[in-house]
Order: C-alpha cells, then sequence, then structure tokens
C-alpha cells in the first residue's frame, strides 16, 4: 500500500466516521480541500474561499482548517445521523491517488442523500496530505441540501473585473495546454504504474483487492 493510498483512506475512514479531529491530524500544515462545484465555477463560501458566489457553502478552495471549522458548524445540522462514506476502488501512486466513494445518508428534511464521489489526495514525502480534490454529482446534492433551488451557471474563463480567479481551477491557457499534451500521450504509459483497487463493503467495513501483475494482495481500511 503506498503512502498516498494510506492516508487517502485513513481520510475517507474519518470521514465516515465523521472524526474531523482525525481528518486535521492526516494533514500537513497548509493543506487545502477543494470541492467540485458543478456549472457555477465561482461557487463557494464568500469568505473562506473569497473568489467563490457562496451558493455552494461547503464547496469551493479552502485551506483545510477553515474547511472542518464550517463542517464541525454546519454537519450536524444538515445530517443529523451523519453520512456514511464507503470507499469502492482506488488508483493507485506513491504520492497520489484516486478513490472512489459512495456517500449515504438522511439529510433534515428527511430526504435520502445518496452520492457518489471522486476524491484525489495528495500527499508529502512524510505521507501527510496536502491537497484534497473532490468530485460529486452536484445536481444531486442541490436537490437534497440544497431544496432543488436550480443553480445558476457562472465561469471563470471571463471573472468579474478586479476579481482574481478561483485557484481551485487552472487558468484556461493552462487547461488547454494540459489537454493538449494529454491528447499527444502515447498509448503506452511510459511514467509511474499505477495500480487498480476494486473495494468492497460488508458490516464488518470495507474490503479490497489489488492486482499488480498475476499477484493478489488484500486492501482494507487502515486503522
Amino acid at each position: 500500500m503506498t503512502r498516498a493510498v494510506r492516508a487517502g483512506m485513513d481520510f475517507i475512514s474519518a470521514l465516515d466516521r465523521g472524526s474531523l479531529g482525525g481528518l486535521a491530524r492526516l494533514c500537513a500544515t497548509g493543506a487545502t480541500w477543494w470541492v467540485d462545484t458543478g456549472p457555477d465555477r465561482r461557487g463557494g463560501d464568500p469568505q473562506l474561499s473569497p473568489h467563490g458566489s457562496g451558493r455552494f457553502p461547503l464547496h469551493g478552495v479552502m485551506r483545510m482548517d477553515d474547511k472542518l471549522a464550517l463542517m464541525r458548524r454546519l454537519g450536524p445540522t444538515a445530517f443529523p445521523t451523519g453520512c456514511r462514506q464507503i470507499p469502492r476502488r482506488v488508483v493507485a501512486g506513491d504520492d497520489t491517488c484516486v478513490i472512489e466513494v459512495e456517500g449515504h445518508g438522511v439529510h433534515a428534511s428527511g430526504v435520502e442523500y445518496a452520492n457518489r464521489y471522486g476524491f484525489v489526495f495528495d500527499v508529502d514525502a512524510t505521507g501527510a496530505i496536502v491537497a484534497v480534490r473532490e468530485y460529486l454529482d452536484t445536481v444531486h446534492a442541490q436537490q437534497v441540501v440544497g431544496g432543488g433551488v436550480p443553480v445558476p451557471r457562472s465561469s471563470l474563463d471571463h471573472p468579474a473585473a478586479g476579481d482574481a480567479p478561483d485557484p481551485g481551477d487552472p487558468p484556461p491557457a493552462v487547461a488547454t495546454a494540459l489537454a493538449s499534451r494529454l491528447s499527444a500521450t502515447p498509448s503506452s504509459p511510459t511514467g509511474p504504474v499505477t495500480r487498480t483497487v476494486t473495494c468492497g463493503s460488508s458490516t464488518s467495513g470495507p474490503t479490497a483487492s489489488a492486482r499488480s501483475g498475476s499477484t493478489a494482495t488484500p486492501c482494507t481500511s487502515p486503522t
């Protein structure tokens, strides 16, 4: 298990338990957490993520300590009985990993919440998390948490005068350059090899198996 996978699985496990202190202990000083805002690219908390519009208080890019403080204040109100986070699949690298997660809970309004996430974790040489990027079905989130109010579209390509772009998204020129490089990448990988881990869950917790060559090893959420 790589240091990125260990940190990422520990993070999901702490999130599943609702342990905000556990999340904080996994992160390096100055770590950030970005959450997808869907079509509202300027969404985010206007105080904690000053480039955002405020329509998604927990979305946009935030410093980890600010994010956890906001979760501590809003979480119990939104999901009084908690929200399960169950890992399903892992793409493993040494410094970066991606974990597919299913979320289940009941909102305070009584509406069932069932979302899917893609968490991207970056870690430093010690295994401390330096950045989290969280992708999810923002339409479903708005239907449950936002009461189904339509989400306006906003863009970072033409920001308001004097308002810098959200650091959670690359500038258009950078995104175009990255897309060009990816399209020119040969089909045979030449960089670091990643491993795919398929996870399942039971009443005793998530389990997984990882294939690397012709061998298979168990993968469970680290304790």
